[in-house]
């Protein structure tokens, strides 16, 4: 009798998935910089939401990430706050991510990732959400390279790590730890 693999307690495609990142969480990250050789830890609110890529910064954007159209455009404007990290400066800032699917297959496609601030670096890459059920985002600007996995532990625990590599090899990695506070029915309550 040939084995059986076991179906995953939390299966979702794309879209699923997606959603899944809306609400309010407690993030917790753990940080090593390898150009100073310093590890670091802190903890933020964060709030992810949908946004309409047909709004007035939405298509601004879009503008800057070179898409002629919204059509098929998820985005997503990530917040945080870190007054929670009491002894440790207070950081409050968003970004978006916009996620353009290829045609009929959703899973994998072209992303964007930045701020409403035309001075800031601007990440152009791709999406994959694999069989192993861990969505990793590639995005680069010029020799800087990020490297993003997200993954799901549980219905409201989130994990994710980052890798940042530069034309002299790794400069900074970090791991998450995710927790919801608020699914996003409740946020608006």
């Amino acid at each position: 009798m040939k084995p059986v693999a076991p179906r995953s307690f939390f299966a979702m495609d794309f879209l699923e998935f997606i959603t899944a990142w809306e609400g309010k969480w407690l993030s917790q990250r753990t940080s090593y910089s390898f150009e100073q050789n310093e590890a670091g830890n802190d903890k933020s609110d964060v709030t992810v939401q949908r946004w309409d890529s047909q709004t007035e910064l939405g298509q601004s954007l879009q503008a800057l990430a070179g898409l002629d159209h919204g059509e098929g455009l998820i985005m997503l404007q990530l917040s945080w706050d870190t007054s929670v990290d009491w002894g440790k400066p207070k950081n409050i800032g968003s970004i978006y991510y916009g996620f353009l699917p290829d045609g009929d297959r959703p899973e994998q496609g072209r992303l964007w990732r930045g701020s409403g601030d035309r001075s800031k670096v601007f990440l152009r890459g791709d999406y994959h959400l694999g069989s192993d059920e861990c969505l990793t985002l590639n995005l680069q600007d010029g020799e800087t390279r990020l490297t993003e996995r997200h993954w799901y532990a549980s219905p409201n625990l989130r994990l994710r790590t980052s890798l940042i590599q530069r034309r002299g090899g790794y400069s900074h990695s970090a791991f998450y730890s995710d927790i919801r506070r608020l699914p996003p029915a409740a946020q608006n309550n």
